[in-house]
């Protein structure tokens, strides 16, 4: 059994800003991960703040990231960062929803944690007479693992015995269409299959794609039409150790065959290190990485090449530098990656 803190905010709904509504708190909500599909659902369950989109005029700046945790569910962070008055008064929040958890669940869930965080700063206004706090032992809306202040508990990740997957995701898709007139007619198909388990230690993906586009011209009866055929497959597949919290070892593979590229069969094994400057739990929020791979690469060839060959190995290194930033004043990303045929 657990507890679970429960706030209710009453009070007339206001959807927009509002001027000179006393004490009322300068919200603004910037969300960059999902969940947060429908910011107008957020702006109907809590009444009791102005909703600002200038985050320079707010009192409250709460930025909402997320990534994908192993069992496919959400791992979301909200942080509340004080302005104005309440600056330095920063606190974060965390919460994981479970892998089948639907849309609804999703935001009312990251709704119940951002009420939660906002009552600390409208205890001190007087919204506080229209808030309701109870204490019950119901788990939250979309199988939530509570998640309390960074330093006081976090996300508790579920273990492989309350996975029946084992922390396994699937995933399938595909599509296709045809069309065609007098003179013309085309088919194209596609789909995809992938796999992948993460866990603390191992991280291990296992993809498949394959597609085909048929066209078919005719330019006179007199003469035999002509088909023009694209057909492209592959697999590929990750495998990551981590060492430590910053460290990583592991290997990327691929095999695959397309006819555009006058590739009868390719396939490359890259084993590798990477470094990240930033610990794991911080994720969310910043990353830096440097990874370095060693490549070897191999090519079969349907046709003859310009530099008359049917086949070819090459050896290459590579190092890669990625960044990647939420923070109040935007999203920044950036990549820059190296390499050398040896």
């Amino acid at each position: 059994m657990f507890c679970v803190l429960c706030c209710v905010f009453t009070g007339p709904a206001r959807a927009q800003e509002v001027p000179g509504d006393g004490d009322a708190i300068n919200l603004f909500f910037d969300c960059q991960g999902g969940g947060c599909y429908d910011l107008d659902f957020f702006r109907r369950e809590i009444p009791l703040v102005n909703w600002v989109r200038d985050r320079e005029v707010s009192d409250l700046h709460v930025l909402v990231t997320s990534q994908r945790t192993g069992g496919g569910g959400l791992n979301v962070t909200l942080a509340f960062i004080g302005m104005g008055d309440f600056e330095g008064q920063d606190q974060e929040l965390t919460l994981s929803t479970a892998g089948d958890a639907t849309p609804d669940e999703q935001r009312r869930a990251i709704s119940d944690r951002l009420k939660m965080g906002l009552v600390r700063y409208l205890a001190g206004t007087s919204a506080a007479d229209q808030i309701s706090i109870s204490l019950g032992a119901q788990p939250e809306p979309g199988g939530i693992v509570p998640g309390g202040p960074r330093g006081r508990g976090g996300p508790q990740a579920a273990s492989a015995e309350d996975d029946p997957w084992n922390f396994w995701v699937f995933r399938i898709g595909g599509n296709g269409n045809a069309n065609g007139e007098s003179s013309f007619s085309g088919t194209s198909y596609s789909g995809n299959l992938s796999g992948n388990r993460t866990t603390e230690e191992w991280k291990f993906t296992l993809s498949g794609r394959y597609s085909r586009k048929e066209s078919e011209f005719v330019v006179s009866e007199d003469l035999d039409p002509i088909v023009s055929l694209f057909e492209d497959w592959s697999g590929t597949s990750l495998l990551v150790k981590s060492l430590t919290p910053q460290w990583s070892l592991g290997a990327r593979a691929e095999i695959g065959s397309d006819n555009r590229r006058n590739e009868d069969l390719r396939w490359f094994f890259a084993p590798g290190v990477e470094y990240n400057f930033v610990p794991y739990s911080e994720s969310s929020r910043r990353a830096f990485t440097l990874q370095a791979l060693m490549n070897i690469r191999h090519w079969d060839y349907v046709e003859e090449t310009v530099y008359s060959a049917l086949a070819e190995t090459r050896f290459a290194a590579s190092l890669t530098a990625s960044m990647n930033q939420v923070q109040p004043w935007g999203r920044a990303s950036i990549s820059i990656t190296g390499s050398q045929y040896l």
